[in-house]
């Protein structure tokens, strides 16, 4: 197994969303043309993304809605894109349709397969 050895490796997110019983379509439509938007907006900040949709329901991806990878240029990268005023909007439009967010960033490991 190799690991990522640069001092300012790039970091990767993957997101679940899930909506409120209730959420209309056109609502979840909506929030997840708003996030385009925003990773749009804050481009210099991100590599790659954000990379995902609808999930299949399977396993424990059935909780979640709406499921995305991103790629941050690094770690100042990732801090300044959460602290936007454009991300602190973004969660504060969807705070009222939004149940549930799981966010977990990690730096990408080759195991060889």
């Amino acid at each position: 197994m190799s690991t990522t050895t640069s001092a300012d490796p790039a970091i990767s997110r993957f997101l679940g969303f899930k909506f409120k019983e209730g959420t209309t379509d056109e609502q979840k439509a909506n929030a997840v043309k708003g996030l385009f938007k925003l990773y749009e907006d804050l481009a210099r900040y991100v590599n790659q993304g954000p990379v995902g949709g609808k999930s299949l329901a399977q396993g424990p991806s059935r909780r979640f809605d709406y499921m995305f990878t991103v790629e941050f240029k690094n770690a100042a990268a990732r801090d300044a894109f959460s602290a936007s005023p454009e991300h602190e909007g973004g969660k504060t439009r969807l705070a009222p349709i939004v149940e549930d967010v799981l966010a977990y960033d990690y730096v990408k490991e080759e195991y060889g397969f």
